[in-house]
């Protein structure tokens, strides 16, 4: 058994390789923890500022414009 506090899970390593999967999870998320995760990784900091996610995201968010400036 992996020690989960130092290898990725499968289920971790398939979301995290799937931008689709992982982008639909995040849609789901409050702003807070938007904010946070853009500091998890590069990648996850340029799916986060993509303009297809926070277009997607200003849609559902309760405070629309919060990504635009």
């Amino acid at each position: 058994m992996e020690d989960s506090d130092h290898q990725p899970t499968h289920s971790g390593a398939l979301i995290g390789s799937n931008d689709d999967l992982l982008t639909e999870i995040l849609l789901r998320l409050p702003v807070t923890s938007i904010l946070l995760f853009k500091s998890v990784s590069k990648h996850w900091r340029l799916l986060l500022r993509h303009r297809h996610f926070t277009h997607r995201y200003d849609k559902i968010s309760k405070s629309p414009g919060f990504f635009y400036s």
